[in-house]
């Protein structure tokens, strides 16, 4: 996947939202992002060479739906609001659903899971042979999950009441043997939920917190810390007052975020018309607007348009994916693109359609970005790869049976890892998916070519308090 975790997406994974995560794409629409406002999907960070050296990063963020592509055309109908945290509420299933990934090595991850009861986050050291309950979250749910290294990691956890309580950070030095609540700038105003985080090593990260808005706009703090969440400095604030902020705009809604390094990061959004992706180079300080080129004939004036976190690699070169629904008056009319850059993300490519069969109401996967060359993506069950850069496409495995790809990680050699779902039925005048009933891990050993369900272990319900299993 990504070069760097984001989140996946989505990263080297950043958060995404619903309103599309990250996941390294982090679609996480509404993909959280996907990431973090619950929503869609991911994106796909995967194991790549890259400033970290070679690793898996597999994230993804919102399990609700895990598609961002179905939170943003949920959001197109107007049925979901501007936070994924509401598209994931939708998935309405007493057994517990898999919401994030994070692996460091073909071997060694986490997944974060989402009961009735709340979240468990639990690990494995052996490809999923076996697990271990790390940290409970009793009426809170893992809404981002992310390593640095074996032994760094944290876990943004969101409420899962009514109306919800503020997010909490928890952070780990020691592999997730044990785990410390970190505190989160609190919000001046009311609370709003979907907030996003990503850390691109154990001491820097940001943390976004979005305040009141919509889809034309929303209002929102950046904040900055250097000491692995100790202590936070707001970097900038856009609002009504202030639309835009040392080169931010308030404009549509921040749907991803990822810190590359200390320096580097990026911001996905979600607007009507154009497609923006946000970049910094001097930590957040101050950001610049990256408009994608637009398909022909054009997005269309009323086209919800949401733009993934990228993957760029040392030598520059890198991809980023983008999807797009129909107004509402025509329909969710969902297309995927995928855009490439040779300069660092400075400039990128004219939109290439993603390839594949109709999508139909769950939409497809993030795209997972091995190398500048070799992608993968998940449509429905259906698993598709291309080593010229989205130039030729092949179909090349498909997911357990009676389930779809939300989420992929790119291949280790012969590993990769998924989340896979199965949506129940949908309701005459529901938009579809309409419940997600099951939400799994899955792994491949042959290059992608077949998948098998990785089975968690029965009754990893948490504990009566947050923290570490005893």
């Amino acid at each position: 996947m990504r070069a760097n975790p984001a989140k996946t997406s989505v990263e080297a994974l950043g958060t995404t939202r619903p309103v599309y995560t990250d996941g390294r794409l982090g679609i996480y629409p509404l993909g959280h992002e996907m990431s973090r406002r619950p929503g869609p999907l991911p994106p796909p960070p995967i194991s790549v060479p890259g400033r970290h050296g070679p690793r898996w990063r597999l994230v993804v963020l919102g399990v609700a739906v895990l598609l961002a592509a179905s939170a943003v055309a949920a959001t197109a109908l107007g049925l979901v609001g501007g936070s994924r945290a509401r598209v994931a509420d939708r998935a309405a299933s007493p057994a517990a659903l898999v919401t994030q990934l994070d692996f460091v090595s073909a071997d060694s991850g986490w997944v974060g899971v989402r009961g009735p009861g709340g979240g468990t986050v639990l690990a494995t050291a052996d490809g999923g042979r076996r697990w271990v309950p790390q940290l409970a979250l009793p009426g809170m749910a893992p809404g981002w999950v992310h390593f640095v290294d074996p032994t760094h990691g944290f876990v943004l956890a969101s409420g899962t009441s009514r109306p919800p309580g503020p997010d909490q950070l928890y952070r780990t030095v020691d592999g997730g043997a044990h785990w410390t609540p970190t505190s989160l700038p609190k919000p001046e105003t009311v609370y709003f939920p979907g907030g996003m985080v990503s850390f691109a090593d154990a001491d820097h990260g940001w943390y976004l917190s979005p305040a009141f808005g919509g889809f034309r706009s929303e209002d929102f703090t950046l904040y900055a810390t250097s000491d692995g969440g100790s202590t936070w400095s707001p970097l900038l604030t856009a609002d009504i007052g202030h639309p835009v902020s040392h080169g931010m705009s308030n404009e549509g809604t921040k749907t991803g975020l990822l810190l590359e390094d200390a320096r580097t990061g990026w911001a996905g959004e979600l607007v009507t018309g154009h497609a923006t992706l946000w970049a910094s180079s001097n930590g957040g300080a101050d950001w610049e607007e990256r408009r994608l080129p637009a398909p022909a004939p054009g997005w269309g004036e009323d086209a919800l348009v949401q733009v993934g976190l990228p993957t760029v690699f040392p030598d520059g070169k890198g991809a980023v994916e983008a999807f797009t629904f129909g107004s509402p008056g025509s329909g969710p009319g969902l297309r995927a693109y995928t855009y490439t850059t040779a300069d660092g993300g400075l400039t990128w490519t004219d939109p290439r359609p993603l390839a594949g069969p109709s999508f139909g109401g769950a939409g497809p996967s993030p795209v997972a970005f091995a190398s500048a060359s070799r992608w993968w993506y998940g449509a429905g069950p259906a698993l598709y790869v291309t080593d010229d850069a989205g130039q030729h496409w092949r179909r090349a495995g498909a997911a357990p049976a009676g389930y779809g790809f939300a989420w992929l990680g790119g291949p280790v050699g012969a590993r990769g890892w998924a989340v896979v779902t199965r949506f129940g039925a949908c309701s005459p005048g529901a938009v579809c998916p309409a419940r997600v009933v099951a939400s799994q891990a899955a792994r491949t050993d042959d290059g992608g070519r077949r998948w098998s369900v990785v089975p968690l272990p029965s009754g990893s319900s948490p504990a009566q308090r947050p923290g570490a299993w005893n």
